[in-house]
């Protein structure tokens, strides 16, 4: 991947990645990943995430877990386990396999950002996607398997991973089939939005713009005019 990001025949392989500013920036990353000697806490990265998020908060962060759970998810998700949820704010663990121990740390989730610290910009090594919602409600939130959805006693029978991982098995198996779904072609833009905007070449191309955790704060309102007639915008908030 390094050696397709620093190739001088990129301009030929993509259009999008052709400024020496972001060929760096992702060879630095991908340099990162791959070097296992260098220290990756994610752990520490996670709970740092924390503390600036919460605060003053931090001290009662299960509670603002639970507050959250209650008043924002469990009313428009009633199938959400609350223990997975809990675990996951805190650790960022969503898929709990057993009581397997997780001790190798997948490094593609650390990326490096400016930060301000007291007036002292400076890049830093950290976890900077999503820490509030979890990856559990896009896949375990609804699915066509009925069964999925039973309760005994009030209480659903499978939890929320359950049915994420039924979802995901579904969705790979009907990838590989090539079942239910027309072929559809992936660009991928760069992080620079004035520049995706000013090419003439974009102007309402894209029939669906995807804008992950990390880059929903760059949405506004001339993304439009590059979307088709019946385009939509999704964003993962």
């Amino acid at each position: 991947m390094s050696h397709l990001i620093c190739s001088r025949d990129l301009n030929e392989e993509t259009s999008i990645i052709n400024r020496f500013r972001e060929r760096d920036d992702i060879e630095f990353t991908l340099n990162y990943w791959r070097d296992v000697k260098r220290p990756c806490r994610l752990n520490e990265l996670w709970d740092d995430r924390l503390k600036r998020y919460l605060g003053v908060r931090y001290d009662c962060k299960e509670n603002v877990f639970d507050w959250d759970f209650h008043m924002k998810l469990v009313n428009q998700i009633p199938s959400f386990n609350k223990e997975e949820y809990m675990r996951w704010r805190k650790d960022g663990i969503a898929f709990k396999v057993r009581d397997c121990t997780y001790d190798r740390v997948n490094r593609t989730l650390s990326s490096a950002r400016p930060l301000n610290d007291r007036g002292n910009i400076s890049m830093k090594w950290g976890y900077f996607s999503d820490i509030v919602q979890s990856p559990l409600i896009p896949f375990g939130a609804e699915s066509d398997n009925e069964e999925l959805f039973k309760t005994s006693n009030n209480i659903y029978v499978k939890k929320t991973s359950d049915i994420a991982n039924y979802n995901l098995s579904s969705y790979l198996t009907s990838i590989s089939n090539a079942n239910f779904w027309s072929k559809v072609k992936f660009h991928i833009l760069p992080g620079d939005e004035k520049y995706v905007l000013r090419q003439r070449e974009f102007k309402y191309k894209f029939d669906c713009i995807y804008f992950g955790t990390s880059l929903v704060h760059r949405l506004e309102k001339n993304w439009s005019e590059c979307l088709s007639p019946s385009g939509i915008i999704i964003a993962e908030l």
